[in-house]
């Protein structure tokens, strides 16, 4: 049914989750390079080939970069909305919708190992 394939799709990360960033089918996460230092600036998806010449250095390229999710932001119905996710100095703010796209959780929590650290 409808309701159950929205169910699967919903992200279910946590405050204190590692996830990286990846890519999705050629589209990647960008961001201004003129808002870093911003905190809970919103997040983008582009495709490389549609930033212009010469403006590539205009755009920092998040794919690989790991990032830490400091605040997990809830509607009414306490389903996820989106991510603030601190990359290096900088915190972003994603939709739902980009981290279903573009997360994957590092390591697993369960993991004694992992508890260890």
């Amino acid at each position: 049914s409808c309701l159950t394939r929205i169910l699967k799709v919903e992200t279910n990360y946590r405050e204190g989750d590692l996830i990286k960033i990846r890519n999705h089918r050629q589209w990647s996460i960008c961001v201004p390079t003129d808002l870093q230092g911003g905190q809970g600036k919103v997040v983008r998806e582009y495709t490389m080939s549609a930033i212009p010449m010469g403006f590539g250095k205009s755009f920092m390229n998040l794919e690989e970069k790991l990032g830490l999710i400091v605040k997990v932001v809830r509607n009414k119905l306490d389903q996820p909305q989106g991510y603030r996710v601190q990359i290096g100095q900088d915190v972003w703010f994603f939709k739902s919708v980009l981290a279903q796209k573009y997360f994957e959780l590092v390591g697993d929590k369960d993991d004694e190992e992992w508890g260890s650290r």
